[in-house]
């Protein structure tokens, strides 16, 4: 949607077309909170910021698959060589991210999402054969099926 007004260079550049007062000058990129360098692009006196991994691999490395992300293969982010960028699903990309070193694994409770504590897991461990999976699950507000891994091992073992 901006290509009529700048152009993304396979060394990760980005270079305005219409600016008047500069035009072909190369737009300097700031990091996100994440650390990706990223630029503003402006249309009809709107901008959006965009990242320079992602606009060099939509200019330079074709997919056609949908809710595929940008993965780095060397793990720098602010290596923008399209060389550097392949499209990967987003559990490629998580992977490639712990089998590189930039992602620590998190268990248990150590993940943001997780919803029980390894205390409650022992409360529910305690349960096993006196109530149903079911019951317990409504108790602790997960599946009676999270129930039945948690009394087989199969989840939060380690708790």
């Amino acid at each position: 949607e901006y290509a009529d007004r700048y152009e993304v260079s396979d060394l990760g550049r980005v270079r305005s077309l219409t600016t008047p007062w500069h035009p072909g000058r190369i737009k300097s990129a700031t990091n996100s909170n994440c650390g990706y360098p990223q630029v503003s692009l402006w249309k009809n006196r709107k901008n959006k910021l965009c990242s320079v991994h992602r606009l060099v691999a939509l200019s330079f490395i074709p997919t056609s698959l949908v809710g595929v992300q940008v993965n780095h293969k060397d793990g720098e982010k602010q290596n923008n060589n399209a060389d550097n960028l392949e499209w990967v699903t987003p559990g490629d990309n998580l992977r490639h991210a712990y089998r590189m070193g930039l992602q620590p694994r998190q268990w248990g409770e150590a993940r943001p999402w997780s919803k029980l504590s390894s205390k409650t897991v022992a409360e529910i461990m305690q349960l096993k054969g006196s109530l149903t999976q079911r019951v317990v699950g409504k108790i602790y507000g997960v599946s009676h099926g999270h129930i039945g891994c948690i009394w087989s091992g199969k989840r939060r073992s380690h708790g």
